[in-house]
């Protein structure tokens, strides 16, 4: 995969989740063992990260403080809500003319899922409903098969 930076929404509140985030984001949540941000550190542990963070985003931050090791910036959404909030402080964070990978914490990737081209990615499950857009030239590519999203 040729983009350098991962921008990783990990703000979500996992309310579907219940017990499981009632102390932690959904982000930390475990996937066989590993909490679901580290399945990205374990597949592309050479990118750096721009985790965009806001419900329990201190525990969010202490953990990874703690446990990560990868090159990471949390960058706060400032209770912003929606599947979009933060993108835009975190972009800032990007040298211009540097592509990158959008992606939200519970896609856990295959092994083929992220194209190796020189392009902005954007990883959604292929049943997401987008409801936004995202205005650049080039276009990116919409990676779109067998994520898994956790539960």
């Amino acid at each position: 995969m040729k983009p350098k930076y991962i921008i990783v929404q990990a703000g979500g509140k996992g309310s579907r989740m219940e017990t499981l985030t009632q102390n932690k984001p959904k982000a930390l949540v475990p996937v066989e063992n590993l909490p679901m941000i580290f399945h990205l550190f374990k597949k592309f542990p050479d990118k750096k990260y721009l985790i965009i963070g806001d419900y329990k985003e201190d525990v969010l931050r202490r953990y990874l403080s703690v446990f990560a090791d990868a090159d990471y910036r949390v960058v706060s959404a400032n209770g912003r809500k929606g599947t979009v909030a933060g993108i835009k402080d975190a972009m800032s964070f990007i040298p211009s003319g540097e592509s990158f990978m959008l992606i939200w914490c519970d896609l856990i990737l295959g092994d083929d899922d992220i194209p190796d081209i020189d392009a902005d990615v954007i990883g959604i499950a292929k049943n997401f409903s987008c409801r936004w857009s995202y205005m650049h030239t080039p276009p990116p590519v919409f990676c779109t098969k067998k994520f898994q999203v956790a539960a």
